[in-house]
């Protein structure tokens, strides 16, 4: 089938002209519609190649690996070409250029399935940012899986929840293969893991840091602050919004609709088809109606300039399938 990636331009949301669940709120959905209309709007900025359909044409996106001054341009890459230290190999100190004061983050959303999909997934989400953002390594990874979305509890409460079994057996596979996926991150970490998938994973290797979609650490259990500090996992708490499933396909569906016309002009995108209206009571999407795209993954990256410790570059890349 298809697929489209598309990537975020701007940090400016734009409101979804669409209902959606009024409970949810996510972060996603209106900075891809932003970057769709940024890109669609006017003269169509898209790649269409190799079954594969990129928004914008990814030489429209901004890169990193420009080098700086009196450096030459690395050829490594995030899927392992060259030393994955940052010097570059034999390209020699200052070869990532503009790369060599950054503190990279990224977090990957992935979806539920076999470790060997899931493999393939973090490979191709990989080589896709070094191929439009030139980002080619990493200081951290971290990795979520769809449905994983531990958030802790209103009263600090000891309950905890964990993954199906199949589940878990998945995420240890794709736990302890990360460095061999991915040999130019210097560590890893998860993203919404309770404590009980955060003691399995710790057998193979420890998590540097587990992010948690939650406002703050206090509402987590003193179980869960223990293991954590014991274990020497950083746990790094955010405001919401973004969540393991940051953009349901139902909302990919309903906001590649109104850009229907356009895509299949300048790609033969296949039939989006009607909107996915809300079910009856209007908390949920009508799960009669299926979406024309299945979300797989989506790749989120964070620069931060360790001298001026001010962002440079933040953005995510949504990948699905038609």
């Amino acid at each position: 089938m298809p697929t489209v990636r598309i990537l975020t331009t701007s940090q400016s949301p734009l409101a979804v002209p669409f209902a959606a669940p009024p409970k949810r709120v996510l972060r996603l959905p209106p900075l891809v519609h932003r970057a769709l209309h940024a890109a669609l709007d006017g003269e169509p900025s898209v790649l269409s190649a190799g079954g594969v359909l990129t928004v914008p044409h990814p030489d429209s996106v901004p890169r990193h690996d420009e080098p700086t001054s009196n450096a030459s341009s690395s050829s490594n890459n995030i899927n392992g070409n060259g030393n994955g230290n940052g010097d570059g190999g034999e390209g020699g100190d200052g070869a990532y250029g503009a790369l060599a004061d950054d503190d990279i983050t990224l977090r990957l959303h992935l979806p539920r399935g076999p470790a060997a999909a899931l493999a393939e997934d973090i490979k191709s989400a990989l080589a896709v940012l070094a191929e439009t953002k030139g980002i080619a390594r990493a200081d951290v990874l971290l990795v979520g899986f769809r449905g994983v979305d531990y958030r802790g509890s209103a009263d600090g409460g000891d309950a905890d929840a964990a993954a199906a079994d199949a589940d878990v057996a998945a995420i240890e596979d794709v736990w302890a293969a990360l460095p061999g996926l991915a040999p130019a991150v210097d560590g890893f970490g998860t993203l919404y893991f309770s404590r009980a998938l955060l003691e399995r994973v710790g057998t193979i290797r420890k998590p540097a840091a587990n992010a948690l979609n939650t406002p703050d650490c206090q509402r987590l259990p003193p179980a869960y602050l223990q293991y954590a500090r014991e274990a020497g996992i950083a746990l790094w708490a955010g405001g919401g919004g973004e969540g393991s499933d940051p953009i349901p396909s139902a909302d990919l569906h309903n906001i590649l609709h109104e850009f229907a016309p356009v895509l299949s002009s300048v790609s033969g995108a296949p039939k989006i088809g009607a909107l996915i209206p809300l079910a009856p009571g209007g908390e949920a999407y009508e799960p009669a109606s299926a979406p024309a795209v299945d979300v797989g993954w989506v790749l989120s990256y964070t620069l931060l300039s360790r001298t001026r410790n001010v962002v440079k570059d933040k953005g995510y890349i949504v990948s699905a399938e038609f």
